[in-house]
């Protein structure tokens, strides 16, 4: 499954068009059968909401929100909806790509409740006959004791080694305080705001605790990457101090969960 990039002199202005090209056949008929289909872009940092919408060749869309009308456009294709620019220029900001018209950009398709994730695989530029892979981490937000992402490893590595060293003891010091000896077993929202501090230096900033649905807002910047924001809560069922992905593609930001049930600090310290 591709990506064609239309109207190549019009990147400026965010005119650009893409179209589909070899979708797999479920995505094909599914997307025949809804007219449009909310596309959440698969980044770096994992799936996003966006504005964009794939819509069907025998659709048109007749406003920002996805709805459609019949007309003869004659090619499945992604559309801005309430997008500032094209798919190809959210995709060239978030993987940080040069400027350019590309000839194509391969991508997996997955349908996932009724909205269309679109992991973009490889992109071709039509001056040039290289062909650029890019990254394709699963979780690459999880940091946990049984698996640290590359993605993760790669910002920690990125980080001054005095400051990584500074905000790991922070980190296990607040761990040890729930060893399950202690009468403090279980962690509480409030604690995971104890490491603010550390974990602002490792590239994620915590907002203000909310304390109902979500804890707060989270803020993530990694190897100077476009900032995104997820909504994060706390949970005490996982061993050691970890963060790990929760898909929810239907609100403004995703999901992460912060848990800690210490064990063996000195596992946690090898990243």
């Amino acid at each position: 499954m591709h990506l064609q990039q239309t109207k190549r002199g019009s990147i400026a202005t965010g005119g650009a068009q893409y179209y589909f090209h070899d979708l797999s056949d479920p995505v094909l008929t599914y997307l025949r059968k809804q007219g449009s289909v909310r596309v959440a872009l698969v980044t770096p940092y994992g799936a996003t909401k966006s504005d964009f919408f794939a819509v069907g060749k025998d659709h048109k869309l007749v406003s920002s929100d996805g709805t459609v009308t019949t007309g003869k456009v004659g090619h499945d294709r992604i559309q801005q909806g309430e997008a500032s620019a094209s798919i190809g220029e959210a995709i060239r900001d978030w993987y940080r790509l040069n400027t350019g018209n590309f000839e194509r950009i391969d991508v997996d398709v997955q349908i996932v409740e009724d909205i269309f994730y679109v992991r973009p695989l490889r992109c071709k530029y039509a001056s040039h006959p290289r062909v650029i892979e890019l990254p394709v981490i699963e979780r690459p937000l999880t940091f946990t004791l049984d698996y640290q992402s590359p993605f993760w490893r790669n910002q920690i590595e990125s980080v001054d080694p005095k400051l990584v060293l500074w905000s790991l003891d922070e980190i296990c010091r607040i761990v040890k305080d729930h060893r399950p000896a202690t009468k403090l077993a279980h962690i509480q929202e409030t604690d995971i705001l104890r490491a603010s501090g550390p974990l602002r230096h490792l590239g994620v900033t915590l907002g203000g605790f909310v304390g109902k649905g979500y804890d707060c807002f989270s803020r993530f910047e990694f190897l100077k990457l476009p900032l995104t924001t997820f909504l994060s809560s706390s949970s005490g069922t996982v061993r050691g101090l970890s963060i790990n992905n929760v898909n929810t593609a239907r609100t403004n930001c995703r999901g992460l969960s912060y848990c800690a049930q210490p064990t063996d600090i000195s596992r946690f310290r090898l990243i």
